[in-house]
């Protein structure tokens, strides 16, 4: 399951961001400013669930609500390789938020170039797979200890009690976070739809932002 989860989670980070490359509302002609905002504010609403207020994205009201959704199919995408109850989706599922919550990342000043503006991201990758390196020693070492309440649970009771392992080594990895070294990865803020003169980012640049979120360290 250890490798299992760090292949998926890897995936649905991509995903996860690629969907948050939300358009935005643009003006006639956007500055430089406008880019650079809009790209912190996705940044931010993916990583903190807060953005700022002033920048508008088309068909979005809540985007507390959205990074809800974007978490919740993470879930779906974890749970659709393993069967798992919602106790541990729910633990699962607050590791991810409390991990996005501790990314690390500076949105640079726009260049402007033909038709809108690069935008400079550098992101420093949280390491979290690190904590799982000694997951299965760790697991089978507590099992033993375990040994007789293990014998009376269920097949599911039994996938709890995994997960309660995982998370637990996880949330230790975070709670003094370290990071990898910094990924410079640039942002293409253009003009996507013509006839509502609407700018935004491409989901190709939120797949890079995505799989550089989190370190490939103890992949």
């Amino acid at each position: 399951m250890k490798n299992g989860f760090k292949r998926i989670l890897v995936m649905t980070l991509s995903v996860l961001m690629a969907l948050a490359m939300l358009t935005g509302c643009g003006p006639k002609k956007p500055t430089a400013s406008d880019a650079k905002d809009y790209v912190q504010a996705v940044m931010d609403m993916l990583c903190t669930g807060t953005c700022d207020s002033s920048v508008n994205f088309a068909d979005v009201e809540d985007e507390g609500a959205l990074r809800d959704t974007l978490v919740n199919s993470a879930m779906e995408e974890i749970a659709g390789t393993v069967e798992l109850s919602d106790v541990s989706k729910a633990k699962l599922s607050d590791f991810l938020y409390a991990a996005l919550g501790k990314c690390k990342y500076t949105v640079g000043e726009p260049v402007e170039v033909e038709g809108g503006f690069d935008v400079p991201v550098t992101i420093e990758p949280l390491i979290i797979y690190a904590s799982l390196e000694n997951f299965d020693s760790i697991l089978q070492e507590r099992a033993m200890n375990d040994m007789n309440l293990i014998m009376n649970m269920s097949e599911e009771e039994l996938m709890d009690y995994v997960v309660d392992v995982m998370v637990e080594l996880l949330n230790d990895g975070i709670a003094d976070p370290q990071y990898d070294a910094p990924v410079e990865l640039t942002m293409h803020y253009r003009l996507i739809d013509e006839e509502n003169n609407i700018y935004g980012c491409s989901e190709e640049d939120g797949e890079a932002v995505g799989s550089a979120l989190f370190s490939t360290q103890g992949l």
